[in-house]
């Protein structure tokens, strides 16, 4: 083939209504009907990148069978079917399906927050977690809440996970430091120590009307071995609500101290008295204290 060495001032490439029926490799034309620059590379006809809306990946004949990248919007790329005709800088409906893999971190080593939209996974719970604008909130995977049985005797709980408490002591589990409205957990009894739940700074835990007191002072445990409990945050980073639980937690720290009780038989006869009850000190996991059933008007209590 001859070669011409020069300078080209202006050239036009052939115009196909189609595809060329060419074998030459490296022939290249104008396809008038699809509005885009082709290639022959020898095997394949390719269609070259265009910055206008027509970016069209894949060689399907059929033109629905391949992807084009379409601007939806002000810095929006949209993944269409290759046969849309949406105009571009409004948002099409016809979305090509993607396959692709989330970035994996493990808890701590997320990005910093504060870009509202972006996913990422979360290896260490084992669970896509996406960015709100303020935090990395868990996404609810419906009904696969990761269980671990914690054998230890302290466990700091992560938000959507749920753990069985397996020792002969008591098993410490601390608040997440951070959480996000909805985010649950689920703790199960089983060794014999049973559990107890720790805050950090500022944070609080309610069962029913009853609400611990705000800060590591505050705590709930289990009332035997074999207590569950179901918790969701209220408010962000700071509260939890009990919503389920199986045996009587107890709230510690909440209103202990020097408590006096009422005493009265069922029905308040004339000079009814109100007697003390006298709690001990706590010094491990329950106050106790000691009543006389003899006494309101000897009907006992």
């Amino acid at each position: 083939m001859a070669k011409i060495f020069g300078q080209l001032e202006y050239a036009q490439l052939e115009n196909i209504a189609g595809d060329s029926t060419s074998t030459a490799t490296g022939i290249v034309w104008w396809d008038s009907t699809g509005k885009k620059t082709k290639l022959y590379d020898g095997t394949n006809i390719r269609a070259l990148l265009r910055n206008d809306g027509y970016c069209v990946l894949g060689n399907d004949g059929t033109a629905a069978n391949n992807i084009r990248l379409h601007r939806g919007a002000n810095a929006v790329l949209q993944l269409v079917t290759g046969d849309d005709v949406t105009a571009e800088g409004s948002l099409s409906t016809s979305l090509a399906q993607v396959s692709a893999k989330l970035e994996t971190y493990v808890t701590g080593s997320l990005p910093a927050a504060g870009v509202a939209g972006r996913l990422a996974y979360d290896s260490t719970v084992g669970r896509p977690k996406f960015d709100n604008g303020a935090i990395w909130s868990a996404l609810d995977t419906g009904g696969t809440t990761p269980w671990t049985e914690v054998t230890g005797t302290t466990q700091t709980i992560s938000n959507n996970n749920a753990y069985i408490a397996n020792n002969a002591a008591r098993v410490v589990f601390t608040l997440p430091a951070t959480s996000s409205v909805g985010d649950r957990f689920i703790i199960v009894g089983k060794g014999a120590g049973g559990w107890k739940i720790a805050q950090n700074a500022s944070q609080y835990l309610i069962k029913g009307t009853a609400m611990s007191i705000t800060g590591t002072s505050g705590s709930i445990e289990s009332a035997h071995a074999k207590s569950c409990i179901e918790a969701v945050c209220v408010e962000a980073n700071l509260g939890y609500q009990i919503m389920d639980s199986e045996g009587i937690s107890t709230i510690l720290s909440a209103w202990m101290g020097s408590l006096k009780g009422y005493c009265c038989p069922g029905t308040y006869p004339a000079g009814a008295q109100i007697d003390d009850l006298v709690f001990s000190g706590e010094t491990s996991t329950r106050l106790g204290t000691t009543m006389n059933t003899g006494k309101s008007a000897g009907a006992g209590v």
